[in-house]
């Protein structure tokens, strides 16, 4: 009879837990443990939401609304200052200046626009802009202005006077009033 005796435990190991389990534990500790493809993947998540985000940018740009998008009118306050039995005079009441030569006003089936012949005046806050028989400007004097299509008003009348910004084609404020008798 062979007696057979097994040799002794290597050292690191359990007593009654084999070799696989040995490696599989080993295994699992390692795979927890290594966070090495972390970064790559991160990296790559990144790139991809860039390219994403700069293609939107450069499509919106390209089909033109990147044009729109900065094209805002004015905010910008007008109130009826005072009427005449001819003329109308209405109030930058504050907010932002509006360029004279980007103001269009529809008025008595008229649209009155503005080139300035000298520099580029804009109506700021607290100055007046009198239409009709009478017409002035209380930042200049109107005819630096070049101001087209003034309409004639009529005494005891009802108007509605729009302002428009024309880059952008908003409408700044609409106004209506009544002409004194």
């Amino acid at each position: 009879m062979v007696r057979r005796t097994h040799p002794p435990p290597r050292a690191g190991t359990r007593p009654g837990v084999g070799p696989t389990t040995q490696t599989m534990t080993t295994k699992l500790r390692q795979l927890l443990d290594d966070d090495g493809a972390v970064s790559p993947v991160i990296g790559v998540i990144l790139m991809v939401a860039i390219t994403v985000i700069l293609a939107a940018v450069i499509g919106t740009f390209v089909l033109g609304l990147g044009d729109q998008v900065s094209q805002t009118a004015p905010q910008t306050t007008i109130s009826v200052d005072s009427t005449s039995s001819d003329s109308v005079t209405f109030k930058h009441g504050g907010g932002d200046p509006i360029a004279f030569s980007d103001l269009e006003i529809k008025l008595a089936g008229n649209t009155v626009t503005f080139s300035p012949t000298s520099g580029t005046p804009d109506w700021s806050t607290a100055e007046t802009l009198q239409i009709g028989a009478s017409t002035s400007w209380s930042g200049g004097t109107f005819g630096d202005l070049g101001a087209s299509s003034v309409p004639s008003l009529s005494a005891s009348t009802q108007y509605t006077a729009t302002f428009i910004d024309q880059p952008s084609g908003q409408i700044i404020a609409e106004k209506d009033f009544e002409t004194s008798a």
